[in-house]
């Protein structure tokens, strides 16, 4: 009696998956139902501006003082070897970076043109020759 009543059980659970629906309507679990829909293709990313080589000056050895474009620098610590006039902030003025060397240092600095004249000289990089740190 007891395996009728199992029996019964597994009948009844069997027999309504998928009997309220049509056969069609069923999907089997992992088939191919189709091509998947396809994503919208990205944006195109905007192309790099082409990279434009400029040429700076270069001064000789001992030189501290400079005039770019009719701005001068000057500087008391150590020699100007090569000035980059470029307009670093998109302000319309352009800026000067400028190697200078001192011994066995060479330092990149940044001077901001203001108007007529460059600003304060900021660092912004420093190298050591070997052997001299």
């Amino acid at each position: 009696m007891r395996a009728l009543g199992v029996f019964a059980t597994v009948l009844s659970l069997t027999a309504g998956c998928g009997s309220c629906e049509p056969a069609d309507s069923r999907v089997p679990f992992g088939a191919d139902t189709g091509t998947p829909a396809e994503a919208p293709a990205p944006d195109p990313e905007p192309p790099d501006p082409a990279f434009e080589p400029r040429t700076g000056e270069t001064f000789p050895a001992g030189t501290r003082r400079v005039a770019i474009e009719g701005a001068p620098i000057e500087l008391t610590d150590a020699d100007i070897r090569a000035v980059l006039a470029v307009d670093l902030e998109g302000d319309g003025d352009r800026d000067a970076l400028v190697v200078t060397a001192d011994g066995g240092t060479t330092t990149l600095r940044h001077l901001r043109r203001d108007g007529p004249r460059f600003g304060e000289a900021h660092e912004l990089a420093r190298m050591e020759a070997p052997g001299e740190a």
